[in-house]
């Protein structure tokens, strides 16, 4: 009865997720700005009851509650400091996510997050080499730019290293570095996106048209992406015992 409770929770709100995910991409279409600022981080925000009441896992809660805030505050311009500040709470956010899924007993794999981390670096280092010439008179961007860019190369390794264990469902725990890429690659877009739109300014330009095609769609579908599948690989704990208790059901009716 219980399960069954959840799992209608569970299919509500991705169909929520679905209709603020729509409903985002026609705010866009129809320069309705309201809508566009509420249904932008709605998708993200929706994934905390799942963690809470389906998932458990108290620091992606938090991990996701900051980087909602990081998402309203680069939708605002704050004190000249809006980018920075976001970018404050996404790096939080960051953190917090990793922690909660840090292998305490196991610890990572040394050689993988060795190889990982030293790929995460060099493509941290080329996006900000892309975006310096553009953030170099602002300090704090520069500051947080680095920050930012050092987390994904830290964070990234710290889902693609887990232990390999019969207690993790590996099917959920691949979802988890998959999703961690896709958030990184969609955080890459968008800080060349500003990049690009801080040089416009510079030279004179309105300095609001996007550095790619479509950068609002392909930059927020790959975050929604990225965050859903980490959320989703918090099952791989919940999946592994449901897989073996289905495996003792299984070898009692053998007897």
């Amino acid at each position: 009865m219980v399960d069954n409770i959840w799992r209608s929770i569970e299919i509500l709100i991705y169909i929520l997720q679905i209709i603020s995910v729509v409903l985002y991409f026609v705010s866009l279409e129809l320069n309705l700005y309201q809508l566009e600022y509420y249904t932008k981080i709605i998708p993200l925000l929706l994934l905390i009851p799942l963690v809470l009441t389906t998932w458990r896992r108290m620091l992606f809660t938090l991990g996701l509650i900051l980087t909602g805030l990081g998402d309203i505050f680069l939708n605002q311009n704050i004190w000249g400091m809006s980018h920075a500040i976001g970018a404050i709470f996404f790096i939080l956010g960051y953190i917090s996510t990793a922690f909660g899924f840090y292998p305490y007993k196991e610890g990572y794999q040394i050689g993988v997050f060795t190889e990982s981390f030293l790929m995460m670096l060099t493509c941290s280092t080329c996006v900000f080499l892309i975006v310096y010439r553009s953030i170099k008179d602002n300090i704090w961007d520069v500051i947080s730019c680095i920050v930012l860019l050092l987390i994904h190369s830290i964070v990234v390794p710290s889902y693609v290293a887990q232990p390999i264990k019969s207690y993790r469902c590996y099917n959920c725990q691949k979802m988890g570095f998959y999703g961690a890429i896709i958030v990184c690659l969609s955080d890459y877009m968008l800080i060349i996106d500003v990049g690009y739109k801080i040089n416009e300014g510079k030279q004179g330009r309105d300095g609001i048209i996007s550095a790619f095609p479509l950068r609002d769609y392909v930059v927020m579908l790959t975050y929604y992406a990225g965050q859903f599948m980490i959320a989703w690989s918090t099952r791989q704990w919940s999946c592994a015992e449901r897989k073996k208790l289905r495996q003792t059901i299984n070898e009692q009716k053998d007897r």
